[in-house]
C-alpha cells in the first residue's frame, strides 16, 4: 500500500459558504497546509464578509488514516480564531472520511 496525503477538504456547507458571495477572498493568508511528505497540499485563504468581519481557511483536523493522514478545512474568525461552526466537520463525518 502506498502512503500519501488525503486533502479532504471542506463540507458542502462550507464550500457552499466559499462560492455563494456571502464571503469574497481578499488573499492567500500565508498558511500552507503541508502533507506528509513536505509537499504543499493547500494555500489557506482569507475572505472578508459584508460586515467587514474576515474568516480564514484553517486545517479543522489531521487524523492519519489507512494509506497516511486526511486533512479536513474549516472557516473560522482570522481575529478571534474561533471557528465558524457550520463550516466544521463533526466527528462522524470525520470518522467515515479517514
Amino acid at each position: 500500500m502506498s502512503r500519501s496525503t488525503s486533502f479532504i477538504g471542506f463540507t458542502e456547507t462550507a464550500k457552499k459558504i466559499i462560492t455563494s458571495g456571502k464571503l469574497m477572498p481578499v488573499r492567500f493568508n500565508g498558511e500552507v497546509v503541508l502533507g506528509m511528505f513536505g509537499e504543499e497540499v493547500w494555500k489557506c485563504q482569507l475572505y472578508i464578509d459584508q460586515l467587514g468581519v474576515q474568516y480564514e481557511e484553517y486545517v479543522q483536523a489531521a487524523p492519519i488514516g489507512r494509506s497516511g493522514p486526511c486533512i479536513f478545512m474549516a472557516l473560522r474568525n482570522a481575529e478571534s480564531k474561533m471557528p465558524l461552526k457550520i463550516s466544521l466537520w463533526t466527528n462522524r463525518e470525520i470518522a467515515e472520511n479517514i
